[in-house]
Formats: structure tokens, C-alpha cells, sequence
């Protein structure tokens, strides 16, 4: 069957206004995307995507040293008595400071016993 000007194949409509994107578009899309999701939070925070995750790494040994002591507290109770419970105390500090300079509102910190 041949089809005459005034005939059309059955298309959505919508498809004939819109002009196709370019590869190159798509990926700079993609890419943005991408790069929102790493650095938008750290923005945020006032640091660079560097800055937060040498922060969060230190935090994250900071904690992994507690878990270390809080092991060895198990094992013999004797021993770093305190010195989970300071280390837990000083990271908490440390988070609620930092929260405060950000501006996060749901941080305080903690009244030392």
C-alpha cells in the first residue's frame, strides 16, 4: 500500500515535535547527574567532595580505634575502663561541632557526666 502526502503513519504525535537529543547531550546529562550526587551533600556541608570524605574516613577510624578498645575491654574488663565511653563521647563532640557549623539543626553536644 502506498501512502499519499496527505496519509501519515500511525506515529504519536508527540514524537514528531520532539528533537532527537544527541549522544553527546545525553552523556553531559548523565555526567551532571552524577556529579550532583557526589558533591551536592558536601556543598552542603561548605567542603569540597575531598574535604568530606577525608573527614568521614577520619571519623570512621576514629570509630574503628573504639570498636578496637571496646573488644579488648571485653576480653579484659580490667583494661581501657574509660576509654571507650571518652573516645564515643569526644566523636559525638566532634559531630555535633561540626553539625553546628553546617547549620544541621537536629545536633547538640553532649553533656559530659
Amino acid at each position: 500500500m502506498t501512502e499519499t502526502p496527505e496519509q501519515k503513519p500511525d506515529t504519536p504525535t508527540d514524537m514528531e515535535h520532539q528533537p532527537a537529543r544527541k549522544p553527546l547531550e545525553q552523556a553531559g546529562c548523565v555526567w551532571q547527574k552524577i556529579k550532583d550526587a557526589f558533591t551536592k551533600h558536601p556543598a552542603e556541608a561548605g567542603e569540597t567532595y575531598i574535604q568530606h570524605l577525608m573527614f568521614t574516613v577520619g571519623m570512621a577510624l576514629r570509630l574503628l580505634v573504639t570498636s578496637f578498645v571496646l573488644i579488648i575491654h571485653g576480653i579484659f574488663p580490667f583494661m581501657c575502663c574509660h576509654t571507650a565511653s571518652q573516645k564515643m563521647k569526644r566523636c559525638q563532640a566532634v559531630m555535633a561541632d561540626r553539625a553546628k557549623m553546617t547549620g544541621c539543626p537536629d545536633e547538640e553536644t553532649p553533656k559530659s557526666a
